[in-house]
């Protein structure tokens, strides 16, 4: 389903005179639904022929991680990111 759904998006997007952002907004779900949801936007951005801000990442509230807010770093390999 992504495939097509990023191939329509793709084609109906205008040429990027300037540079355009998407800033993925992950709400739903714990760690690992922010990690899909982070891939997809990646994909999005990409059809889109835009820059994904980095988005932090928020752990279980009252999971016993004391540290409630992780870096992009932390997570994800930002040159990898980048190249992609």
């Amino acid at each position: 389903c992504w495939p097509h759904v990023v191939a329509a998006v793709a084609a109906a997007a205008p040429p990027v005179a300037e540079k355009k952002l998407l800033y993925p907004i992950m709400i739903q779900g714990g760690p690992n639904n922010q990690y899909q949801q982070f891939l997809e936007s990646m994909v999005l951005a990409k059809a889109l022929r835009r820059k994904i801000v980095l988005a932090p990442f928020l752990s279980w509230p009252g999971g016993g991680d004391r540290q409630r807010v992780h870096a992009f770093r932390a997570t994800f390999d930002v040159d990898a990111v980048k190249r992609f």
